[in-house]
Order: C-alpha cells, then structure tokens, then sequence
C-alpha cells in the first residue's frame, strides 16, 4: 500500500461496552464483533502540515449501532451531537463538542488533545477525540439534564463563599 493511500484509507474501528477499542480491515469485518458498541468509520477529511512539523490526517467519523444505522455517540439520552476541530498543530489538537442533554438543550463544551501524535503515526489523534468524547458523555450521563449541573455547580460555588464568610467571621471575633 503506498502512503498516499495509506493516509487516505478508510479505517473501522470497534468501541466495546468496556471500552476497548479494535481496529478491522473493513466495515464487514468490524460489523461481525458481535460484542461491539459502536462501529466507527473514520474517513479521509482533510491533510494538514504545520509549520516546521510533519505532516498528519484529520478525520470525519461516522458512527454505526448494532443495527448498522448512523446515529451519533450517546449515552443516557445524552447526545454528541457535532464535533468540530479549532486548532491544529503538530503537537495539540483543540476541538468543541456540542452535546445535548435528555431534554435536548445543546451546551458547547472544548477539548484539547496534547502532545499525542509522534511523527511517524499520522493518525494517532484520530480515534483520541472519539475516547474523549465518550468519557464525558459518560461523565455527563449521571446527571438529569444541563440544569442540575449547573445548580450542583452554583452550589458549590455558594459553599466556598460560605466557608469564606465563615472564616472571617471567625478571625473578626476572635480579635
């Protein structure tokens, strides 16, 4: 396989229930791991070359359920709904998910991957953003919805200014 084909090639990879992922020679291949959560196909998005940096891969994904339809990364009725990239370089890839909570309120949240990509592999970062991306929608899936997180958030701000006020309070009577 020459490199220009190698680099534009279309990969499958598998991503278990226990979050091993399994790279297969095709979308056949893949599809028949019949202990498999999501199918992915990583395709051929664009070539980037940094300044005085080697040269790398940038991906678009689709994802596959059991039932061979697209659908997107989830987990809880919370929903990856669009990645995008936002900055490229040879040792950092900056990227901002929208997710959408069970009640379909959509909240923009940035990832940044860092120093991943050795200068051999042009593809190393690729399969990163999907294990981001489903670390936190697993994060996110114990909660109900974008408002509990920002309530829980809210009350630990106000905690921390109690426990200030507290403290002061405290030191003020004391002398």
């Amino acid at each position: 396989m020459s490199y220009t084909s190698y680099i534009l090639r279309e990969r499958y990879f598998v991503i278990k229930s226990n979050g091993v992922i399994n790279e297969y020679n095709s979308f056949q291949d893949a599809n028949k791991d019949v202990e498999r959560g999501i199918l992915v196909v990583d395709s051929f998005k664009e070539f980037f070359t940094p300044q005085n940096g080697d040269p790398w891969r940038i991906s678009e994904f689709e994802f596959y359920n059991a039932n061979k339809v697209v659908t997107k990364l989830k987990c809880n009725n919370w929903v990856a709904e669009r990645i995008d990239i936002t900055y490229k370089s040879s040792s950092t890839l900056n990227f901002n998910v929208n997710f959408s909570d069970p009640l379909k309120k959509i909240k923009i949240s940035p990832f940044k991957i860092l120093g991943g990509r050795k200068s051999s592999d042009y593809t190393s970062h690729d399969m990163g953003i999907v294990v981001k991306i489903q670390d936190e929608l697993k994060r996110l899936s114990v909660y109900q919805n974008w408002e509990q997180i920002d309530l829980l958030n809210e009350n630990e701000k106000l905690k921390i200014q109690i426990a200030e006020l507290q403290k002061r309070l405290k030191s003020g009577s004391a002398g």
